[in-house]
């Protein structure tokens, strides 16, 4: 004979240890949240602790890789102030860094990690809202193959080069925006446009990553018009008349000659 009270008493008890099982489950996801969070917060306060000194650290092997190529601006920068003067005198000589990294990941081989720091005039007087144009005079270097720069450098084997050409900025793409938006608050001579934001991260690990945004600083594939092959750079009188004497064809470009014969 079925005993209906029994069923009912085995249905209540399997309910009720199923709801059972089902507390412990959660407690014990609780218990482990709660632990994972209380290691995340320790982790990240001890980063937090250790950043401001991976900061200056990163800041120190940037101006370690650059010191050269400001070397090199530093000779260069008088005669593009001059055709600042008379082809945009409306801008400031804003001065960019970058670093160039073509490795992909899943791809066999990579390239040179190269970086750039350069020295830019904006032609203010385009038509608002229009593409414009940007005169650059950069100082490239690249470094061996490897990855990524994580490792620290400048290497001795290091290859500068001298190159000249234009940029042309849309204003509509995110590259655009932000980089004429930076160009155009520039105060006065010489100011660096680009936030360290671009140029390094600092990540958990302690681990410090350069080129990792690409955000705002244009990209040496940018250059829509070179003025001839980049110059390998040497500190000897050679290499200077090489550069002196691709300035004097910057100054014969039709595109400059146009704009000095409206502004006249």
């Amino acid at each position: 004979m079925i005993n209906i009270e029994r069923i009912k008493q085995g249905a209540r008890q399997s309910a009720e240890q199923v709801l059972a099982d089902q507390e412990a489950v959660r407690v014990a996801n609780h218990e482990r949240w709660v632990r994972e969070d209380l290691l995340s917060q320790a982790r990240n306060a001890a980063f937090e602790q250790q950043k401001p000194r991976l900061q200056e650290q990163a800041r120190q092997k940037h101006q370690a890789r650059f010191q050269p190529l400001q070397g090199i601006l530093n000779q260069l920068a008088e005669p593009l102030q001059a055709i600042r003067d008379e082809y945009f005198p409306c801008s400031p000589v804003f001065v960019v860094d970058h670093y160039e990294d073509p490795y992909q990941l899943g791809q066999e081989r990579y390239y040179e990690n190269s970086f750039f720091r350069a020295l830019m005039v904006l032609d203010r007087t385009t038509i608002p809202d229009k593409t414009q144009r940007c005169l650059g005079v950069y100082a490239m270097a690249e470094e061996p193959k490897r990855r990524k720069f994580i490792k620290f450098g400048p290497y001795l084997d290091t290859r500068y080069y001298v190159g000249i050409g234009f940029h042309y900025t849309n204003p509509e793409d995110y590259w655009g925006r932000k980089f004429l938006q930076l160009a155009t608050g520039v105060g006065e001579d010489m100011e660096n446009v680009t936030p360290e934001s671009d140029l390094f991260d600092i990540i958990q690990g302690g681990r410090i990553s350069f080129a990792s945004h690409y955000g705002t600083a244009p990209s040496l594939s940018h250059i829509k018009y070179d003025i001839g092959e980049p110059i390998q750079f040497r500190q000897e009188p050679g290499t200077f008349a090489a550069i002196e004497a691709r300035f004097t064809d910057v100054l014969k470009l039709r595109e400059l000659e146009v704009l000095r014969v409206t502004r006249g």
